[in-house]
This record gives structure tokens, C-alpha cells and sequence, in this order.
């Protein structure tokens, strides 16, 4: 899959690019809580009714879920947590990451989710290759996929981090390809998510090769 230039480039854990994706990230949250409907209107085509969009993908749930998800991003940049007893576990910030992780993997089996996956490809069918049928099926393996790789983020420590950075990166891709990496039509949510993934992703890599002993191999990419 071939990505646009500005969702691929800029992801490095470099100060001038955290501080342009934490400018975008925050603007994009002051307009989720101002004006969700001109959001919606900018971010899907005209074939698709807004009503049947926001129906599927932003109701009120999932929209804090977004939010928290790109909240939690945010401040993982700025400090991954170590590993902390915490007296109360729903106050660990990975803890609550995860569930909001575990929420966004879980909207690939809604009916309504799989029904607007339907749409979205059958009206581009005279420019893809698959079967609408066989690309449906392809959700129910995506899912399975999540699902297995966040059971491998348990723990509450940067790995874990780590871990489920890579499972929001899988999701965004998904939808990248359901859009065929059509800007105008991809939610800046994914866009979104997917640089703060794919950013905290290179951060975890830089601490772990700081930490290692002199002489040690370095780290692989994290996409490799």
C-alpha cells in the first residue's frame, strides 16, 4: 500500500515533528468538541448521506473513545509511564489505553461498522480488484488479527505501549485501504492516529537502543 506523502512522512520522534503533530492533534480535538458536524461534512464524499456516516462511525461513544485514544498519545509522547502499582488499576494510563484500544479493535464487528465497509467498497468496485464479498471476509480476519495482538500487549509497562501502538497502526491501515489511500476521503482521526502511532513507535525504539549495553545490535524498525 502506498501512502500519501503527508500521512507517511514526519513520523519520526524528532522535537519539530512532535511539536507540529501535537499542534494538529490538538486543533483537530478543539474541533471535535465545537463542531463535530462540519468535521463529518469534510471527510466523506457526497455519494454517502452524512446521517448514515455519523450513524456508523460517530456516535457518542465512539467519539470519546477517539478522543481518549488521541489524549492518551499525546501524553505518551511527552512520558511513557514505567511500571506502577497503581492503587486504584482503572488510574494506569496503559490500563486505560488499552480499553480504549480493545473498544476501537471491537467496531470491526458491528454490523453497522461491516454494512459501511459494504457501501464503501461496492461503490468503488470498478476500481478494485476483490470481490465486495471476499472483502467483508477480510474484516472478520482483521479483526481475529487485532484481537490476537492485543492479547500480546498484556502487561502495563512500555512494551505493552509498544505493543498496541502497533495494533492502532494495523487499524488505521485498514481503513486506509478501505479509502484506497484516497486522501480527501480517509477521517483525519485515522490520519491522526496512525502519526501518533507510528511517532511512538520511533520513540520506544530510541529509549530501548539508549538503554542497551555498547556493542549490541541495534533494534529493528519497528515497520520492518
Amino acid at each position: 500500500m502506498r501512502l500519501p506523502y503527508s500521512i507517511h512522512q514526519g513520523n519520526e520522534f524528532f522535537p519539530a515533528n512532535v511539536k507540529l503533530l501535537k499542534n494538529d492533534v490538538q486543533l483537530f480535538l478543539a474541533n471535535m468538541r465545537t463542531d463535530q458536524a462540519a468535521i463529518l461534512a469534510e471527510r466523506v464524499e457526497p455519494l454517502f448521506p452524512l446521517a448514515d456516516v455519523e450513524n456508523s462511525f460517530r456516535s457518542p461513544e465512539r467519539d470519546e473513545n477517539t478522543k481518549c485514544i488521541l489524549q492518551h498519545l499525546l501524553a505518551f509522547l511527552d512520558l511513557i509511564p514505567g511500571t506502577v502499582q497503581y492503587e486504584i488499576p482503572e488510574l494506569n494510563p496503559i490500563m486505560k489505553f488499552r480499553n480504549c484500544m480493545h473498544f476501537l479493535v471491537g467496531l470491526l464487528q458491528n454490523n453497522d461498522v461491516k454494512q459501511a465497509v459494504f457501501t464503501e467498497v461496492n461503490n468503488q468496485s470498478h476500481s478494485r480488484d476483490e470481490n465486495v464479498w471476499d472483502y467483508l471476509e477480510q474484516i472478520i480476519e482483521k479483526n481475529r488479527e487485532l484481537q490476537e495482538l492485543m492479547a500480546m500487549a498484556a502487561g502495563e509497562d512500555a512494551s505493552a505501549l509498544f505493543a498496541m501502538s502497533l495494533v492502532l497502526e494495523q487499524f488505521c491501515l485498514f481503513w486506509f485501504d478501505v479509502k484506497q489511500c484516497k486522501l480527501p476521503h480517509i477521517r483525519r482521526s485515522d490520519i491522526l492516529m496512525y502519526k501518533l502511532s507510528k511517532m511512538l513507535q520511533d520513540r520506544y525504539q530510541q529509549d530501548r537502543q539508549k538503554t542497551q549495553p555498547e556493542g549490541n545490535e541495534p533494534l529493528p524498525a519497528a515497520d520492518a
